[in-house]
Parts: C-alpha cells; structure tokens; sequence
C-alpha cells in the first residue's frame, strides 16, 4: 500500500469517526432536530464533494459566492445533488434517495403539525426511501416511531459516509496516475 493510501485510510477513518460521533448526538434531539441536523450534514458533504471538483486555487471567498444558502448556483439541497449528479458522483437512484431524504426534512422543517416520524405523511415518505441502493430496510405493517427515525437517521448517515468516500478516494485518480486500487464507483 503506497503511502497516499495509508494517509487516505487514516483520513477516511478519521472524518467516519467524526461523522458517527455527529449522528449519535443526534439521538437526544427532538425528532424535528434530528431530521434536519442529520440532512445539513448531508448536505455539507455533498458540498465538499462539488467542491473537490474545483481547482485548488478556488478560494474560500469565490467558493461562498456560489455555493451556501440563499440565490446562489449550489445554493440548495437540489442543485447540489443536480450537479453532483452531472459530475458523474452517483445516478437516478441516489439523486431519488436525496429527493426522499429532502422530503421528509421539509415535512418536519415546514409543518408545525409533524412531529413524529410515525406520522402518516413522513412514514410514507420513509417507506418509499427504504428500498434506497445504500442502506435497505423494511417496515413493518406498524412501524415504532423511533424504527422509522433510526432508518431514516441511518440512511442519511450511511449516504454521508459514501459520499465522503468518493470524495476522499477520487482525489487520488484526479491526476491521472495509476493507483494501486480502483477509484470508488459512484452511487447507482
């Protein structure tokens, strides 16, 4: 193993770690926190992700007038998993999965009346989500509403850490230089 592989591995061990200790917190929000904290991190995967797309030399200022919240080209969840999508990083089935994932955020984040993953309109959403190429599972006839938030919760995070993957691993093929293994598949 060459030593960028050795240093990658530490680093992908290291951000995991990072993100499994960012998802646990989780666990004491409210089902409304979590649901939205567990998709920002999402999210700001997916903006580093565009971002190592991007010449070194993109600085932290010229990076800021295009991606962040607000009227900007990767100013959303949408436009990032459009784009993410064009870059080739995963196909329909992931770029459908974010959609789901964005849907039941929105259910919490613009409906005072939901509070609960249990509720009709989120469980929907959550069953539909459960047939997703990374993290599969199935529900019961009447799941348990804190079922339906680990499946959710668990979802996103294993998304984020395959993201965080590709990200980490394509940066050593960005040079063209045969490496001693393949670069990682995108998302289906």
């Amino acid at each position: 193993m060459t030593d960028e592989w050795v240093d990658l591995s530490d680093e992908l061990s290291g951000v995991l770690d990072e993100l499994t200790a960012y998802y646990d917190e989780l666990e004491g929000e409210s089902p409304r926190a979590a649901a939205i904290l567990a998709v920002a991190s999402m999210e700001d995967e997916l903006d580093l992700l565009l971002r190592s797309k991007f010449p070194d030399t993109t600085s932290n200022t010229a990076w800021k007038s295009i991606s962040g919240s607000g009227p900007k080209p990767f100013g959303s969840l949408k436009a990032k998993t459009d784009v993410a999508k064009v870059f080739g990083f995963f196909g329909a089935k992931t770029q459908t999965m974010i959609e789901r994932i964005a849907t039941v955020r929105n259910k919490f984040a613009h409906r005072t009346h939901i509070r609960e993953f249990d509720h009709p309109d989120v469980l929907a959403v959550c069953r539909e989500l459960s047939a997703n190429p990374v993290f599969p599972h199935v529900y019961p006839d009447n799941p348990r509403a804190q079922d339906i938030r680990r499946n959710y919760i668990d979802t996103v995070k294993a998304l984020t850490a395959r993201l965080t993957e590709i990200r980490l691993t394509s940066k050593l093929y960005i040079d063209g230089t045969e490496q001693p293994h393949a670069p990682p598949l995108p998302l289906p």
